[in-house]
């Protein structure tokens, strides 16, 4: 098999980037929880250590700005790539414990098959300000899966 790579491209896969400016300043809450969860340190106390350089980047002007700016890059990227026409896309990512555990995350995982699948966004917002996504709501996505180039990679790889 043969192939061009005719554009790559990259971009942070934060929360915030598909979810509006409002759920952003609902974050702290849930970065506090995932710290205590996972034993990772006193939020209130690393509030304070890093106060002098992360104060001024979370008042409400700047996390607008920064959500206004992450929005235009976003619209830039969808407008190169819909000006380059690939015929595939291979996204590189990581699972999030979405699908495997931490008992079972593999270094690599190839989707192998004719369609993937994307759940639709079904509005409202998970206790940490996440999107909410559901399986067989209306608006599933279905796109072209290539299980040719997916053989491939789990051969070479």
């Amino acid at each position: 098999m043969t192939a061009t790579v005719s554009i790559a491209i990259g971009t942070s896969h934060m929360t915030g980037l598909n979810n509006p400016v409002e759920r952003w300043f609902t974050r702290a809450e849930s970065d506090r929880r995932h710290l205590e969860l996972h034993q990772l340190g006193d939020y209130e106390e690393l509030c304070r250590q890093r106060a002098s350089w992360i104060g001024p980047e979370i008042t409400e002007d700047r996390i607008r700005q920064k959500y206004a700016a992450c929005q235009e890059a976003l619209k830039t990227l969808a407008e190169v790539l819909d000006r380059t026409s690939p015929d595939v896309i291979v996204i590189v990512g990581d699972d999030h414990r979405e699908v495997f555990s931490a008992e079972h995350m593999p270094a690599f995982d190839i989707h192998w098959a004719d369609q993937i699948y994307a759940p639709p966004f079904v509005g409202g917002a998970t206790d940490n300000g996440d999107k909410q996504f559901a399986a067989g709501a209306e608006g599933d996505h279905l796109y072209p899966g290539d299980p040719a180039l997916a053989q491939h990679l789990i051969a070479s790889l």
